[in-house]
């Protein structure tokens, strides 16, 4: 029986870290810290603070934008993880998502944020997010993932043994000429992406990473599953 995730993991884990840049960090060290992409701390849930948590994710966001050469206005889609530390500085990642624009990539991320400082919160995604700081965990992070950059690296040297229509998939034999062929082409790699990193990551068990009810990263992850517990 092959190992579904022991050391397929490792070397994926080390992918990511490499072709991920933090937008952010959350600390729980006496009270909720929000941290921006190169760790100044720019709110925290103190009493005393000065700065409302909406102004700072506003701030945090344009931070990242003028880090990085960001557009907010991208409608690419884009790849976003949720990386967990924990006291002794082990990390995991826990959840990935493939948002269709950079402005939903910031709703979404800002809306799991108050989830995860936010301990009112009663309804069953926030109680999700703020159970992700058991375990020992001082420190969850969002990053974005560069989605051509990590495809290039992960899965080339796979191809020769892929099954030649999954491959096709992330790799078409005939480039998109139109650009409506060249989005859909787009969408399809995120969504490819997004599965495959579920299933190296182990996050449907592990983390809280849920499927999409109509879209191809479930069957990804399913596809992965199989391939990697067949004997």
């Amino acid at each position: 029986m092959i190992s579904i995730h022991d050391p397929i993991e490792k070397k994926e884990t080390k992918i990511i870290e490499k072709y991920t840049n933090k937008i952010c960090s959350i600390v729980n060290e006496d009270g909720y810290k929000l941290k921006d992409c190169k760790d100044k701390e720019i709110w925290t849930s103190k009493t005393n603070s000065n700065k409302s948590l909406s102004y700072a994710l506003k701030e945090k966001t344009n931070h990242y934008a003028e880090e990085y050469k960001d557009s907010y206005n991208n409608d690419d889609p884009c790849i976003w993880v949720l990386k967990t530390v924990s006291n002794d500085n082990n990390y995991s990642y826990k959840n990935v998502a493939v948002c269709k624009s950079k402005d939903r990539l910031w709703g979404e991320i800002n809306s799991h944020i108050n989830q995860l400082v936010n301990t009112n919160l009663d309804y069953r995604k926030a109680k999700t997010y703020q159970g992700l700081w058991q375990d020992g965990i001082n420190s969850i992070e969002f990053r974005e993932l560069e989605i051509d950059n990590y495809i290039n690296n992960i899965f080339k040297p796979e191809w020769e043994s892929e099954e030649s229509y999954i491959r096709s998939l992330v790799f078409p034999d005939h480039a998109p000429y139109t650009d409506q062929a060249n989005n859909i082409l787009k969408a399809i790699r995120a969504k490819f992406v997004e599965g495959r990193i579920a299933f190296e990551c182990n996050m449907k068990d592990d983390g809280i990473w849920e499927p999409s009810q109509f879209d191809i990263d479930g069957a990804i992850y399913e596809y992965y599953k199989k391939r990697y517990s067949a004997s």
